[in-house]
C-alpha cells in the first residue's frame, strides 16, 4: 500500500485560490513609521520658523537627489512641471496660485569603489492672482501694493558611500533663493547641507536617518533640523514612502501605472521687495498642508507623465518684517483644490563606464 506524505507546508489550498502571505517585519515597520511620522510633524511644529523651513528644505534636496544616488548607471533627468492653486479665501479675497517649473537631475556611480555623486537644479516662476482686491496683505503705512510675479530656483549637490549591500552615508548640501521679482538675489538666498546614514534590507525597505544644517531668511543663525526617509513594500506592487514633510502611499495598477494616495506640509518664505516705511526687508510666509490622488504612467522607457489632484486643507500666510515679527497675516475659510502636472523625460545614461551594483535600486 503506497502512503503519500502529508505537505509540510500545511492544508492544501482550495483550487483556482492563491494563499495569502503576509510579512510580518514590513508590516510592524509600516506600523510604526505610521506611528512615528505624527509625532515628527508635532516636533516640527513646536520649533522655529527658521527650524521649520530648514525641515522642509532638507526634506526637497533629499528628494531632488534620490534619483541620482539610485541609478545603476550615470544618468539625466529632465522634468517639466505646471501647477495651479485655485480658490483659496481670505476673507472675502480669493487667491491663486499659477506656476511653471524646470528641474534637471543628472548623477550615479562613479568608479567601482561604491561612491554615487548627484546634483539636481530647478527654477521656477510662480504668479499670483489676488480677486476682490489689489492687497492681501497690507503693511502699515503701504494702502495699495500687490504682490509681484515670484522666482524660486535652487541648486543641490551630493555625494554617497555604499558600504556593502546595506549600509550607506550620505553628505548633500544646497543653495536656494526664494524672492519677488526685482529683489536683489543675495538677499534671498538660504544655504543648508545635510549628513546621514541609510540602511536598507533586500528590495522592501530603506531607512534614512541623519541631521541637516542651514541658514535663516532674516538672520544668519545656523538651525539643525532631522534628517529621515522612510520607502517600505508592504507587499509585491504597493509602497509606503514618508519623510519629515510627507507620506505617500503607492500602487503599481499595472506594468506602465501607478496610483498614489498622498499628503502632507510644506513651508517656503520669499523674500519681498520694499513695503512702506515699515517693511523694507520683509518676506511672505506660506505654509499649507494638502491630501490628494496622483498617478504615474510610463511611455516607453525615456517619458513618463505625473498628474495630482490635491485638496488643500488649510493655507496660512504672513506678511514680516526683516526682524521676521509678523505685521500681517491670513489665514483660509475653506478648503481649496490644487492642480499639478508634470512631464519626466529621461534621455539615456552618461558618458562613462557601465558601472552596476550590488542590491535593488528605488522603484519609480
Amino acid at each position: 500500500m503506497c502512503t503519500i506524505p502529508r505537505s509540510r507546508r500545511g492544508p492544501a489550498t482550495e483550487p483556482g485560490r492563491r494563499a495569502l502571505r503576509v510579512r510580518p517585519a514590513p508590516t510592524v515597520v509600516a506600523l510604526l513609521a505610521l506611528a512615528g511620522v505624527p509625532s515628527l510633524g508635532n516636533v516640527a511644529r513646536a520649533q522655529s520658523d527658521s527650524t521649520r523651513e530648514q525641515i522642509a528644505e532638507r526634506a526637497r534636496e533629499e528628494r531632488g537627489l534620490g534619483f541620482a544616488f539610485d541609478q545603476p548607471i550615470p544618468a539625466i533627468r529632465v522634468r517639466a512641471n505646471q501647477a495651479t492653486y485655485t480658490g483659496a479665501e481670505f476673507d472675502g479675497k480669493d487667491l491663486h496660485w499659477f506656476g511653471g517649473q524646470l528641474i534637471v537631475d543628472a548623477g550615479g556611480p562613479i568608479g567601482r569603489r561604491g561612491l554615487d555623486v548627484g546634483v539636481s537644479a530647478s527654477t521656477a516662476l510662480v504668479v499670483p492672482v489676488v480677486d476682490g482686491s489689489t492687497n492681501l496683505l497690507v503693511a502699515p503705512g503701504s494702502t495699495n501694493d500687490p504682490f509681484d510675479e515670484f522666482l524660486d530656483s535652487s541648486l543641490q549637490l551630493g555625494a554617497r558611500l555604499r558600504v556593502g549591500k546595506s549600509f550607506s552615508f550620505a553628505a548633500t548640501s544646497g543653495v536656494s533663493a526664494r524672492h519677488e521679482i526685482g529683489v536683489t538675489i543675495r538677499d534671498a538666498i538660504l544655504v543648508g547641507g545635510s549628513l546621514s546614514g541609510e540602511y536598507r534590507r533586500a528590495d522592501w525597505l530603506r531607512l534614512r536617518l541623519g541631521l541637516g544644517l542651514g541658514t535663516g531668511l532674516d538672520d544668519d543663525e545656523v538651525s539643525v533640523s532631522p534628517v529621515f526617509r522612510l520607502r517600505l513594500r508592504l507587499q509585491p506592487g504597493l509602497w509606503l514612502e514618508t519623510d519629515a514633510t510627507r507620506g505617500r502611499l503607492e500602487w503599481d495598477a499595472t506594468s506602465k501605472t501607478q496610483l498614489s494616495l498622498f499628503g502632507g506640509l510644506d513651508n517656503r518664505r520669499y523674500r519681498l521687495s520694499r513695503r512702506g516705511p515699515v517693511v523694507r526687508k520683509g518676506s511672505l510666509k506660506i505654509r499649507k498642508s494638502e491630501v490628494g490622488l496622483g498617478f504615474v504612467h510610463r511611455f516607453g522607457r525615456r517619458l513618463r507623465l505625473r498628474g495630482e489632484a490635491a485638496v488643500v486643507l488649510g493655507q496660512h500666510l504672513s506678511l514680516r518684517n526683516e526682524d521676521g515679527d509678523t505685521v500681517d497675516s491670513a489665514d483660509t475659510n475653506e478648503p481649496s483644490a490644487a492642480f499639478r502636472l508634470t512631464v519626466d523625460w529621461r534621455p539615456g545614461r552618461l558618458r562613462g563606464p557601465r558601472t552596476l551594483r550590488g542590491g535593488a535600486a528605488r522603484k519609480e
